[in-house]
């Protein structure tokens, strides 16, 4: 199905010099060694950016017209997506989230969110590492877009993974591991 993301005629000439593939749902974006962005598929899960001209289901709201600007000024350093929605992290360390607006990704992104080392995605949330070790996180609080609760322990943080909807960041000091999202919150 198109609208599924399988078919990228319509930007396969655009896919050159690609470093990197992330993938939602419905929807592919590509990273290209220039730090620009190609997307395709489903344009109501985050496909439709920059120039390209994408199509699917667009009953969503997922429109990303809007941030086309945001993507071009300055080069991409990574892309990553949940299931319904990509944040591109630009080498200046600030973020671009685009796609599904049911899950509330763009509203939530916190506004002036600077200093990203590194964005890690749930299935429906996102968790950016800043260069002070801190953390911030937005999307679907249950999973994982809310981590107030433990927003004291998430200091010299070393890295994160993520589960479908759940972080568990590895601390340089105090407990080894702070555990949250959907159903697990705390520290070990």
């Amino acid at each position: 199905m198109p609208y599924s993301g399988g078919d990228c005629r319509k930007v396969e000439r655009q896919l050159t010099e690609v470093r990197t593939v992330v993938a939602s749902n419905s929807a592919f974006a590509a990273l290209r060694k220039d730090g620009s962005v190609v997307t395709w598929g489903d344009a109501a899960k985050g496909a439709e950016s920059q120039e390209v001209v994408t199509w699917g289901k667009m009953e969503y709201g997922g429109d990303s017209r809007s941030v086309s600007a945001a993507l071009r000024e300055e080069p991409l350093k990574l892309i990553v997506g949940t299931r319904n929605s990509f944040c591109a992290l630009r080498r200046s360390g600030t973020v671009v989230t685009w796609g599904h607006d049911l899950t509330a990704l763009d509203a939530s992104c916190p506004v002036g969110l600077a200093d990203v080392e590194t964005v890690v995605p749930s299935d429906y949330a996102f968790a950016a590492v800043r260069a002070d070790g801190t953390v911030v996180t937005w999307g679907d609080p249950e999973g994982g877009g809310d981590s107030s609760h433990v927003q004291e322990q998430l200091k010299d943080v070393q890295q994160i993974h993520a589960s479908a909807l759940a972080f568990a960041a590895v601390l340089g000091n105090g407990p080894s591991v702070c555990f949250f999202g959907s159903i697990f919150v705390g520290a070990l």
